[in-house]
């Protein structure tokens, strides 16, 4: 092949045949060749010529003088092909898994795919929505050779792509199919999903029918597919909410708990201090070491005082994030789920009110331990028994006295 011949395009080949072709009388189509007889004119030959400067090799001609009758051979490649009618496109095995990348329908006289646009007939549509179809299929399919797909799903699928003319029908879904395909989202599930239609559609059917069952039955596999996803985004919907809520619980648990183990060792040496405050007050009356004493167990209580007000506000603040928690389950999913969710978040309220209990208890215990140390105190000081004190202390409350 020339130098020239490699960037000629294919549209500027066939047009080439083209115009010998309209110099012909009666031209006759046989296989893959076009025969006829050309007049011996400048014209015709110039247009012989231009033909054979494309490619000298594939078109070679005699002198129109001595031989008036001539053959084509019509380029009938993955890459350049010319068809007479849909029927002839169809012939060659490759044209049933993909279009050619450039190919001439004489009997609409357009070029495709450049100008497919112009095309109406439905027949052409139809062919070019199949070819579509069958770059999804791939996509899906395990495995793929030529005119062969092979789908994986529990069992073996195998459908050989060979249809004919009349297989062609309107394939409206196609479309909606590959932008279903084309998200992201459970793609893996998707692809198996669809497979696992194929195969009970297909599976009790013979080997050399299954394509055209698939072209004739598809919008029927493909609303069975679509049924089939949705049952399975519902289910997956439920089991990703409540894997959601479960996170959410195990972190509102372990929060509200934090409240309390934060602290835990603090509240611990409360007795410690109780004990240690006790042994150091004398009877000694009101000396500097026990209001030292009584001041340094005032300052410590004060200071769990303080830590326990912190973790009832910190307690408060997650239950009002529980609280709005609840609310954008609420809104974020419907009413199916209500149960499921109020029974957790009834749960973590129960949690919080608790909580809060053992909060209040520690408070109180803490407020108990200092009048204690301050009775002590008072006794220590005054130079007082517990019994005259606790007769003293009895009387205040004696409604006779």
């Amino acid at each position: 092949m020339s130098e020239s011949s490699i960037q000629v395009t294919c549209k500027d080949e066939i047009k080439a045949i083209l115009d010998v072709i309209a110099c012909m009388q009666n031209p006759e189509y046989e296989n893959d060749y076009v025969e006829g007889e050309v007049s011996n004119s400048p014209e015709n030959d110039k247009k012989i010529q231009a033909l054979i400067a494309i490619n000298s090799d594939r078109y070679s001609f005699g002198s129109l003088s001595r031989c008036p009758e001539i053959s084509i051979q019509l380029p009938k490649r993955q890459d350049c092909f010319f068809a007479q009618n849909i029927n002839d496109l169809l012939a060659k095995d490759f044209s049933q898994e993909k279009q050619p990348s450039c190919w001439y329908l004489q009997d609409k006289g357009l070029f495709f795919p450049d100008e497919v646009d112009q095309c109406g007939d439905q027949q052409v549509k139809n062919y070019l929505a199949l070819i579509d179809l069958i770059d999804v299929l791939k996509s899906i399919a395990d495995h793929t050779s030529t005119n062969s797909l092979i789908f994986l799903q529990g069992e073996k699928l195998e459908i050989t792509i060979e249809y004919d003319v009349e297989d062609l029908t309107e394939l409206s879904e196609v479309d909606e199919f590959k932008n279903h395909l084309s998200d992201k989202l459970h793609l893996e599930q998707r692809k198996a999903i669809f497979k696992k239609v194929l195969l009970d559609q297909l599976s009790r059917t013979q080997k050399k029918g299954r394509f055209k069952k698939l072209i004739n039955q598809f919008d029927q596999i493909y609303d069975r597919y679509l049924e089939n996803y949705k049952v399975y985004v519902s289910e997956f919907s439920v089991e990703s909410v409540m894997d959601e809520l479960h996170e959410k619980k195990i972190e509102f648990v372990s929060k509200f708990s934090d409240t309390l183990s934060n602290i835990q060792n603090q509240l611990l040496t409360i007795p410690v201090a109780v004990i240690l405050i006790a042994s150091q007050l004398q009877k000694t009356g009101l000396s500097l070491k026990n209001v030292a004493v009584l001041i340094a167990g005032l300052i410590f209580f004060g200071f769990m005082r303080m830590l326990v007000s912190n973790q009832r506000s910190i307690l408060e603040y997650l239950h009002t994030e529980l609280q709005h928690t609840r609310e954008q389950f609420k809104k974020k999913y419907d009413d199916s789920l209500s149960n499921q969710l109020d029974k957790v978040f009834n749960d973590l309220e129960c949690r919080y009110i608790k909580q809060k209990k053992l909060l209040k208890i520690v408070m109180k215990s803490i407020w108990f331990i200092l009048v204690t140390v301050i009775i002590m105190f008072t006794i220590q000081s005054q130079d007082i028994s517990l019994d005259s004190f606790i007769v003293w202390f009895t009387r205040l409350f004696d409604p006779c006295e």
